[in-house]
């Protein structure tokens, strides 16, 4: 169904006819033949679900899952799978919603809030949720007890809260994982 080629840079491509007869290509870039290959397998279980109608194997989906937003629009552009959603939400966009949904004595929204404001000082609030793993949040907390000279019932009061917020944002589908677990 996919065909692999090398181009004359020596980047490597893919060709394939989709489900209306019309002939596509990806590049892939410079990537070794096996990667090529295994890129070009997953193409093909695609194509071949498009073309019937089935599922895809469980692996392709957790492979999905794992692609780079770029890669994964290409994927889309070519109409093999639906375009992302939820993945451009930013720290901004949780914490909005977040105060939103919450019903909140005052002193307990000002902690909320100096969470927030932290998060953002270290992150900047344009900064996509699904960009922040659990080294970043190990960071940011080894930040505030370094640079912010926070105490250490402070920081873990920050990373409870932090926690609380992203443990929210899964529920709303916003992530896929919540980097304060653990």
């Amino acid at each position: 169904m996919a065909s692999l080629s090398t181009e004359p840079n020596g980047r490597k491509r893919t060709q394939f006819i989709d489900g209306n007869g019309s002939r596509k290509a990806l590049r892939l870039g410079v990537v070794t033949m096996k990667q090529a290959e295994a890129f070009k397998v997953k193409l093909e279980s695609l194509i071949g679900a498009r073309i019937t109608g089935g599922n895809v194997a469980d692996e392709v989906t957790r492979w999905l899952a794992d692609l780079p937003d770029d890669v994964y629009a290409t994927l889309a552009g070519v109409g093999l799978v639906k375009a992302r959603k939820g993945r451009a939400f930013k720290l901004a966009d949780l914490f909005r919603e977040f105060f939103a949904s919450l019903t909140l004595k005052p002193g307990t929204r000002t902690t909320y809030e100096q969470t927030r404001r932290r998060l953002v000082d270290y992150f900047g609030e344009n900064k996509p949720l699904c960009d922040i793993g659990p080294l970043d949040a190990e960071q940011w907390r080894q930040w505030m007890r370094t640079n912010e000279k926070l105490c250490d019932a402070t920081v873990s009061k920050r990373v409870k809260t932090a926690r609380q917020a992203f443990r929210r944002a899964g529920q709303w589908k916003m992530l896929t994982e919540n980097p304060f677990e653990g």
